[in-house]
């Protein structure tokens, strides 16, 4: 199976990711699944959900887990949680959700930087989030979070903007951010 498609539904303290091979399967979840969840999770108030494209990983590939800082991994298997629900088997022994899994081309820019081989400084390469490419183009999106102690920092992830049913959005790392800056994926080092 690969995944090309996903859904994330929100709710009060309710938050489930479900991936599809297809259009096709996504809108036919909207159709069916959807208003069923709706009404069995009424408690936990009004479920809203978001459609956005995955990666198309597959078994054998490499992947980046958001969460797991730079680290690399190996998807071993496949493993279904429930209806519509998956995770990968990855070489570390643990499972991950599939909408956590992104491909790890870019991430051999994060050791690139860290050996000084880029040409420009990372903070020349930051622009304005109102500049930034809503075609579906994967790029770095920059956005404030809560760290631990509740200060705020700035982050940063790979990420697209999403046209999600009349509601667009800025998604990355299976998750909706408010990005501030947005920078462009440079080319690999040769």
């Amino acid at each position: 199976m690969i995944f090309t498609r996903a859904i994330t539904v929100n709710g009060q303290n309710f938050y489930s990711s479900y991936c599809f091979e297809n259009d096709e399967q996504m809108h036919q979840w909207i159709k069916e699944e959807f208003p069923v969840l709706a009404r069995e999770k009424k408690h936990k108030g009004k479920l809203t959900f978001h459609t956005y494209s995955l990666d198309g990983l597959k078994i054998g590939d490499r992947c980046h887990v958001c969460g797991e800082g730079n680290e690399v991994f190996t998807i071993l298997g496949l493993r279904k949680y429930s209806k519509d629900r998956y995770g990968f088997e990855l070489d570390n022994g643990f499972t991950e959700e599939v909408v956590k899994c992104s491909k790890v081309d870019y991430l051999d820019i994060y050791e690139a930087n860290e050996r000084n081989e880029c040409k420009e400084s990372s903070m020349s390469m930051w622009r304005d989030i109102q500049t930034a490419p809503k075609d579906g183009t994967l790029i770095f999106l920059a956005h404030k979070e809560l760290a631990n102690t509740e200060d705020e920092h700035m982050g940063y992830i790979s990420g697209r903007w999403v046209p999600n049913y009349g509601c667009p959005a800025w998604f990355g790392c299976g998750r909706f951010v408010e990005p501030v800056y947005w920078m462009p994926i440079p080319e690999l080092p040769k």
